[in-house]
């Protein structure tokens, strides 16, 4: 009894007890969205093609000026600052990958 109440304390413990505690979160979780998805996929039951190509031209085609507007500003203002702090660093040459994920992202 003794050793089970000591070993309970062990960091080490704890911290495997917390890893799987926050693994079983995971997956119910994603059994939760697969539930949600396998739900969605159920009800669809009548999908208007012409409307739905409508709202992805409206929604998609349509705001890729304002989007690629704001994804240029953005980019612009991290690379100014933090290229001088990369190059400091010793990462310069690391700063246009650092910009292409930004952008991607």
């Amino acid at each position: 009894m003794l050793r089970k109440k000591y070993f309970k304390q062990l960091t080490t413990y704890k911290i495997c007890v917390g890893m799987l505690r926050q693994f079983s979160d995971f997956l119910e979780t994603l059994g939760e969205i697969t539930q949600n998805g396998i739900d969605t996929l159920k009800n669809i039951t009548h999908v208007d093609y012409k409307e739905l190509m409508a709202q992805c031209y409206r929604f998609g085609i349509t705001s890729l000026p304002i989007t690629l507007s704001i994804v240029s500003m953005s980019v612009i203002i991290v690379a100014s600052q933090i290229a001088l702090e990369m190059v400091k660093q010793g990462g310069g040459s690391e700063v246009r990958l650092a910009i292409a994920i930004l952008v991607v992202r």
